[in-house]
C-alpha cells in the first residue's frame, strides 16, 4: 500500500444460482454436497435455504416497514423439510462506476490451484441442534452461538476470500481434471396469486422462459483445498470520508448467519487504497452487536417455525410463495406445481 484501482464496471451477478439455474436454484447445493461424500440424514432437516433468504427475514423482523419489498419461494420435501428458494426479479445488475468492491477482491486474492477459472466461491454449513454448527463439506464441528430453536437448517453462503494456510489440507476436490412479530405472522392468511401489485409477487408463471421440466445436469470440477472456517472472510470497501458510517446493524446479521468471522474493509480515496481495517465476529468490540443478532436469531426461529407449520399444512403438491411489500408480509399460493428439485433428489427425502 497505497494502490490505485479503477472502479467496478460491466455486468455482474446478484444471484449465480438464479442466473444459470432459475428452476433449479438449490440443486448446486445438493450436487456439492455429494461431491464431497459428505453424509446427510436429509429427511430429518427443518430448512435448506442460502442466507440470504435468512437475512430478508431477518431485515423484516428488525426494520418492519422499511424492509425493501422480497420473495421467497417456498416447497415441502418428505414429511418436513422446507426449501426457500431466492428469487429475484433481476439476477444481474450493471456497475455504477462508482464502487470498488470487485476490483479490491480482484487485486487483493488470488485463486486456489485449479480455480483460476471460478466466478464465485459458496460454502455449505448445517445448524443442528442442541447449539453447534456442523458443516457439511469439512469433518468439523463447532460450538455455535444460535440454534434456530432447535431447527436443524443447512445454509449456503457466497465468501469473498480466506486466510492462506501454512499447511492446506487436501481433501477429496484437489486437483484433478480442474451459499408484535408472532400475531403479524400467525395472522397470515394463504392468497391465491395475482391478487397483489408489487414485482415481487407471483403474479405471472414461476418458471422463466428459458426453464426446462428437468434440471439440466451438473458438471463437477474438483480443484482446491479445504479450509477451515476460521479462516473465512468477508471483503468490503469505503471511502476514507464514510468509514465512520458503518451501519452495524446491517452488516453484522450477515457475518453472524453464516458465522463468518472476519470483516475485511479496504478503505480509499477515489480508488486509492491506503489501509485495510480488520474486525473479528467474535472480538470483545462486536458484543453489543452480538447481542443485538441472538435477539433477532431467537425472533427468527419463531419466524422459521410459523413457515414450516403453514408450508406441512399445504402439502407436498402445493407451492407457496412468502412475499413482502411495504413492510407487510403474506404468504401466495402460486398456479404452477412444478417441483424445484428434479424426482431422484427429492426422493432422499422421503422417510425410511
Amino acid at each position: 500500500m497505497p494502490f490505485t484501482l479503477s472502479p467496478d464496471e460491466g455486468v455482474r451477478f446478484k444471484d449465480q444460482n438464479g442466473f444459470r439455474m432459475p428452476s433449479s436454484v438449490l440443486l448446486p447445493l445438493f450436487s456439492a454436497v455429494d461431491a464431497v461424500g459428505k453424509e446427510v440424514d436429509w429427511p430429518s432437516i427443518d430448512f435448506i435455504t442460502d442466507r440470504n433468504g435468512l437475512r430478508k427475514l431477518m431485515r423484516w423482523i428488525d426494520t418492519g416497514v422499511e424492509t425493501k419489498d422480497f420473495r421467497i419461494d417456498l416447497e415441502l420435501v418428505g414429511e418436513r423439510t422446507v426449501l426457500l428458494n431466492r428469487w429475484e426479479a433481476n439476477t444481474q445488475d450493471v456497475a455504477s462506476g462508482r464502487t470498488f468492491g470487485f476490483s479490491f477482491e480482484r487485486a487483493t486474492t488470488s485463486a486456489a490451484p485449479g480455480c483460476e477459472a471460478s466466478t464465485a466461491h459458496h460454502r455449505i454449513v448445517k445448524y443442528v441442534a442442541p447449539r453447534h454448527l456442523s458443516m457439511d463439506h469439512m469433518s468439523l464441528t463447532r460450538r455455535c452461538p444460535q440454534d434456530f430453536f432447535g431447527l436443524k437448517t443447512i445454509v449456503r453462503f457466497e465468501v469473498d476470500a480466506c486466510l492462506p494456510s501454512a499447511k492446506p489440507r487436501s481433501s477429496r476436490m484437489s486437483a484433478a481434471t480442474l451459499d408484535d412479530l408472532t400475531d403479524s405472522l400467525a395472522g397470515l392468511k394463504i392468497e391465491r396469486e395475482g391478487k397483489a401489485t408489487t414485482s415481487a409477487t407471483p403474479s405471472r408463471p414461476t418458471k422463466k422462459k428459458d426453464d426446462t421440466s428437468s434440471a439440466p445436469a451438473l458438471k463437477i470440477i474438483r480443484a482446491g483445498s479445504e479450509v477451515p472456517q476460521s479462516s473465512i472472510i468477508e471483503l468490503t470497501t469505503r471511502s476514507v470520508i464514510r468509514i465512520n458510517e458503518l451501519d452495524w446493524t446491517e452488516i453484522y446479521p450477515q457475518l453472524y448467519l453464516s458465522q463468518t468471522p472476519w470483516y475485511y474493509i479496504g478503505i480509499h480515496s477515489r480508488g486509492t487504497f491506503t489501509e485495510v481495517r480488520k474486525s473479528n465476529l467474535t472480538g470483545d468490540g462486536m458484543a453489543a452487536q452480538r447481542r443485538q443478532a441472538k435477539a433477532s436469531v431467537q425472533k427468527l426461529g419463531q419466524v422459521l417455525e410459523m413457515i414450516q407449520e403453514a408450508v406441512i399444512a399445504h402439502g407436498v403438491e402445493r407451492r407457496l410463495s412468502l412475499v413482502c411489500q411495504q413492510g407487510v408480509l403474506k404468504v401466495y399460493e402460486q398456479s404452477s406445481k412444478e417441483s424445484c428439485l428434479p424426482d431422484d433428489v427429492r426422493k432422499r427425502f422421503d422417510p425410511a
